[in-house]
């Protein structure tokens, strides 16, 4: 009787957090299915269409995962559309099961199980703040943590969450590592520079300043660090040689260009003012630091998160590709870094909050303002999500 009930209890625990599984990938498969078979607009289908040419070697993609991914579906079914939809819905649901899976790792214990699955959920969601009369796009001009047209962007995410979270645990609680998590996290670095090398332009310089500054450590550290990060920087080097530098054959003319300097040029484009579109985009992450800022400083998660933020964002206002100048590029970067600054600044938040014993009206409105600005996030991350159906566009 006592094993039956300690089952029961179990499933009465876990079927609330199946639900909210089902829902999320009710949504994933939905949207996804609009994408490649309705008029939502993407660009999920202009990349396969360049599968059998990459394949074929007529067609040279510097970040060609999704593509031999999918490729490699298409044993199952021999439908590149259907394959495709396939990977996407793993690529959402591995983010939302890896983010689930740190928030309860990270979170005080009554913050977990069906409590940070909903939260993961919001993550997966939530945009930029969308202020309607200032700029009447969702995503171009603030950018977004959550961009639901880039099938590049959907894949990298699970492995650019996976390597973030273990390398900056590993620098923080520095205890003697272990190979199998070297490699995984090597693997899991290199991966995600196949898939999109967007996040490794700004992380690996924000670990750089983190190492220096904040996270000095002895010279062993500093060497597995890189050997870590090695076949990533092989992986974007080529990459750099082939799209900026080499030649490419005939078929590839659309993905030769070059890196030019440019003040703020590509941000101009579609906001009307730089600097309200930052605040917008990270309006949560600021409010956050009001809270208790000496704290905020002693956070090893959060600092890699903002100085990840600062360099995608650094590298978003200064540079641009000449030839595809308003495709904005190097935006993906800076769209990465903030889904990771938002979750570590809910985690920290709600740390924050659990650790108060005394909850006066000084923490109450600090508390709420930030509850607000989160809440802010969620509800334009709710709308942009609900705009994709509606006006078939991105």
């Amino acid at each position: 009787m006592e094993i039956q009930g300690n089952v029961n209890n179990k499933l009465g625990k876990s079927f609330p957090e199946f639900l909210v599984y089902i829902f999320y990938l009710v949504i994933s498969i939905c949207l996804t299915y609009f994408q490649i078979f309705g008029e939502i607009g993407s660009d999920i289908l202009s990349h396969i269409q360049r599968i059998d040419p990459i394949m074929k070697g007529q067609y040279f993609m510097p970040h060609p995962l999704f593509h031999y991914l999918t490729k490699a579906l298409s044993y199952l079914y021999n439908d590149y559309p259907r394959d495709a939809f396939l990977l996407l819905l793993l690529a959402n649901f591995a983010t939302l099961f890896i983010l689930n899976k740190i928030l309860n790792i990270l979170l005080p214990a009554n913050y977990r199980g069906l409590a940070s699955l909903v939260f993961s959920v919001c993550l997966s969601v939530l945009s930029s703040i969308w202020i309607p009369w200032f700029n009447k796009s969702f995503y171009l001009g603030q950018w977004s943590p959550n961009i639901w047209h880039s099938p590049t962007f959907s894949l990298v995410k699970p492995f650019m969450l996976l390597s973030f979270f273990y390398i900056v645990s590993y620098i923080q609680e520095r205890q003697a590592i272990n190979h199998v998590k070297q490699l995984l996290a090597s693997l899991f670095l290199a991966l995600s520079a196949l898939a999109k090398p967007s996040f490794m332009f700004s992380f690996a310089p924000a670990l750089v300043v983190y190492l220096l500054f904040f996270k000095r450590s002895d010279c062993k550290t500093y060497i597995r660090v890189f050997l870590i990060f090695l076949p990533a920087f092989l992986i974007i080097f080529y990459q750099f040689i082939k799209t900026y530098l080499g030649i490419n054959s005939s078929g590839t003319l659309d993905m030769k260009d070059q890196i030019i300097f440019t003040n703020f040029g590509v941000l101009k484009l579609y906001t009307p003012s730089i600097i309200i579109s930052l605040i917008l985009a990270i309006g949560f992450p600021l409010s956050i630091l009001m809270l208790d800022f000496r704290s905020a400083l002693k956070d090893d998660l959060l600092i890699m998160s903002f100085l990840n933020t600062i360099f995608g964002y650094l590298q978003a206002a200064f540079l641009a590709e000449k030839f595809k100048f308003d495709g904005a590029a190097f935006t993906f970067g800076y769209s990465l870094s903030l889904f990771l600054l938002l979750v570590f600044s809910l985690v920290f938040f709600i740390r924050w909050m659990d650790r108060q014993t005394i909850i006066s009206w000084k923490v109450k409105c600090k508390a709420g303002f930030c509850a607000l600005m989160f809440s802010l996030h969620l509800i334009s991350g709710i709308i942009y999500l609900i705009n994709n159906f509606y006006q078939r566009s991105f």
